[in-house]
């Protein structure tokens, strides 16, 4: 990246990962509760809390669709295009991380379970 590239795409980045660290928040926040919670969890709750994790994974395709172009303007498209990459293999390895740690509301025989430790 040379620097009047670094300067603008920097800028964009500041403000988009600052938006990005709300959602994230209240994404941690909202698997904090559910840690606290899942094993008195009724249908209805699990289902809400199904709609809000949907939702803040909508918030975050919509942010990056917004950035998109600030980003084209600061960078060239392959340049642009291995940020998002990029972005896109760090979100998913760490909503894997966090999906790796909770336990799964339903189980075998209708039991909750919880993940087997990773080896």
């Amino acid at each position: 990246m040379v620097e009047p590239e670094a300067i603008k795409f920097w800028a964009v980045y500041q403000k988009c990962s600052a938006k990005l660290k709300q959602i994230n928040d209240e994404k941690f926040a909202m698997l904090h509760a559910y840690s606290q919670s899942w094993k008195a969890m009724s249908d209805d709750d699990a289902l809400i809390f199904t709609r809000r994790w949907l939702e803040l994974d909508e918030s975050v395709v919509q942010l990056r669709s917004k950035y998109l172009p600030r980003v084209t303007d600061a960078l060239p498209g392959k340049k642009a295009a291995t940020f998002f990459q990029l972005d896109q293999r760090i979100t998913m390895m760490i909503d894997l991380q966090f999906a790796s740690q909770l336990p799964l509301l339903h189980g075998v025989h209708g039991q909750a379970q919880t993940p087997a430790p990773v080896r």
